[in-house]
């Protein structure tokens, strides 16, 4: 059946000791989303047939495109850090991101509507975030979204 909305995306600290989750937590309003898997592709062969095969996940990319990267949300999960910035009189939060940040591991899911009112919730047990591609432009006389990216 046909996709026809895509909404929630949600996460969820995962516990590498436990495998048990953290509440989970919206992470941003649902643009759009990719998956792309690799997978095995091994066949056996005996006797002149087919007798066993093994298309199994090996690992993949998950490509988000996301209404909001909000730090508080994002730092936490890429294994940046937040620290307040002053400029004038106004203080910000901004993201700070080293070289050795190691993401957590996450659970994340989304929920996908279907032709005929039905829904689909999918989640991925053990995912770790990087920091995607950033776009950003000057506002002109007709409004342009650029929309953030996260893998």
């Amino acid at each position: 059946m046909a996709n026809t909305g895509l909404s929630t995306f949600m996460h969820a600290k995962r516990d590498e000791k436990t495998g048990e989750y953290a509440a989970p937590g919206k992470m941003a309003g649902a643009i759009e989303f990719k998956e792309t898997l690799d997978r095995n592709d091994a066949k056996l062969y005996a006797d002149n047939e087919l007798k066993d095969s093994d298309t199994s996940v090996t690992g993949g990319k998950l490509a988000l495109t996301v209404d909001d990267d909000d730090e508080t949300v994002f730092a936490p999960i890429l294994g940046a850090t937040l620290e307040e910035m002053k400029v004038g009189e106004k203080t910000y939060q901004k993201m700070v991101s080293r070289t050795d940040d190691e993401p957590v591991y996450e659970g994340f899911g989304f929920i996908t509507k279907k032709n005929g009112g039905k829904y689909r919730v999918t989640f991925y047990p053990k995912v770790k975030f990087v920091m995607g591609d950033e776009e950003a432009k000057s506002a002109e006389d007709k409004t342009e979204y650029t929309k953030p990216k996260g893998v």
